[in-house]
């Protein structure tokens, strides 16, 4: 029969192994925090509510509060037409005012750019989600999608005729689109929507909330992203001057 002492060992021998086990076994790795429990433990820490990124949808945002609780905030849309409308041209003369002409007209040798003021005064203290101004293209020179540039610009100097001088200052966006409609391409091409979005429009739309400015003017050229091409004949085109809207989704203050 094993002495007392020896059982001891025994037992002590056996205790080690089993530590030595226990520390070399790898640690089980625990799962990562949801979006939600993530958020809710930086609003907890920090005391400041966090949004949930990954719950935003484009008609509302969610938001960890610091209690632990979670708020649902509906977005507001809100959606305008132009205040006032105004077209440059190269030269500085008079052309039709029932369109809105963008581009190098070729019969007459005249470049032109179209510019639309947009009120924003409601938006004064918002969020912006997103923003976008919409076009109707009523006619292109060209069969295939050729570029128009969007840009922020200056104050208008006059409408509908604004001098060639209006600056335009800042790309917000440039969109390829075509709708010839003299049936030179296989058939009349029916009217386009433009879709003129993206960061940099946002942006724009942000700081004009910021500041509570009243309004926003934007300047359309035929100018590709790199500010080149404007004279390119098969960029002409024309624009309804009477369809153009800035879309906002917002936050209220």
């Amino acid at each position: 029969m094993a002495s007392l002492s020896s059982r001891r060992a025994s037992f002590a021998a056996v205790s080690l192994a089993s530590a030595l086990l226990l520390t070399a076994a790898p640690a089980v790795a625990s799962a990562p925090a949801s979006p939600v429990e993530a958020a809710t433990a930086r609003a907890e820490a920090s005391g400041q509510r966090v949004e949930i990124v990954a719950e935003r949808t484009g008609s509302a945002r969610v938001f960890a509060e610091p209690n632990g609780t979670l708020t649902l905030e509906a977005a507001v849309s809100f959606s305008t037409g132009a205040s006032s409308w105004a077209y440059a041209s190269s030269n500085n003369t008079t052309y039709n005012s029932t369109i809105a002409p963008v581009g190098y007209h070729q019969e007459i040798g005249v470049t032109y750019r179209s510019f639309f003021t947009f009120p924003t005064d409601a938006l004064a203290g918002a969020t912006v989600q997103d923003a976008y101004v919409q076009m109707r293209l009523e006619h292109s020179w060209s069969c295939t999608p050729t570029p128009t540039t969007m840009w922020s610009a200056g104050a208008l100097t006059g409408t509908p005729r604004t001098a060639w001088a209006t600056p335009l200052q800042v790309r917000l966006a440039t969109v390829s689109a075509s709708a010839n409609n003299t049936g030179a391409c296989g058939g009349p091409q029916p009217p386009a929507t433009v879709t003129f979005a993206g960061g940099p429009v946002d942006a724009r739309l942000q700081a004009a909330a910021d500041g509570g400015h009243p309004d926003v003017t934007v300047g359309f050229s035929a100018a590709a992203a790199d500010g080149t091409g404007e004279t390119a004949v098969n960029r002409w085109k024309r624009f309804s001057r009477t369809d153009a809207r800035l879309i906002v989704t917002y936050d209220a203050p």
